[in-house]
């Protein structure tokens, strides 16, 4: 081999090498890359998630805020229709009205609590009264004072229940 063939081979070799340098460092820095890029894209993905739940969260507060100021109309039309009257057409109203609101309820997934035979559960009930009584099991709610409601696992407002003793 000449000396003009071997500085050939040598100067291949040495672009070969460099080469393969430039290769390493480019596939290197794409790597890189692609790592930034998922990091990004879990962190927005996080992002996304965490605002829906915040969405969702904002929401089932208004709902809740809105259904605590009915509360007092709620009760009041329940008094009403409790009443006897022999006004038909104004019981029949209210009642029409009060369905309304029951409707209302059901379709903003809110839950009355604090019913007759439940077992009392300090997380939804406030006790005012413990009786002693054999018609029910120590715990158990007797009567209900005022009722509670409640959307998904947030209280509005706690039922005021009388508690078997």
């Amino acid at each position: 081999m000449t000396d003009e063939e071997k500085m050939a081979v040598e100067l291949d070799e040495k672009i070969e090498n460099e080469m393969l340098t430039e290769l390493e460092e480019k596939d290197k820095l794409l790597k890189e890359k692609e790592e930034r890029y998922l990091r990004m894209y879990a962190e927005f993905e996080n992002y996304k998630k965490r605002t829906e739940k915040e969405k969702q969260n904002t929401a089932l507060h208004a709902k809740a805020d809105v259904v605590e100021m009915l509360l007092p109309v709620i009760d009041s039309m329940e008094n009403a229709i409790s009443i006897e009257t022999e006004d038909k057409n104004l019981k029949q109203g209210i009642g029409l009205m009060f369905e309304q609101i029951k409707i209302f309820l059901e379709k903003n997934e809110v839950e009355e609590i604090g019913k007759e035979g439940e077992e009392f559960n300090p997380e939804l009930h406030d006790a005012i009264s413990i009786q002693e009584t054999e018609d029910a099991n120590s715990g158990e709610i007797i009567s209900v004072f005022r009722k509670g409601y409640k959307i998904k696992d947030r209280i509005i407002r706690h039922a005021m229940v009388i508690v078997a003793k």
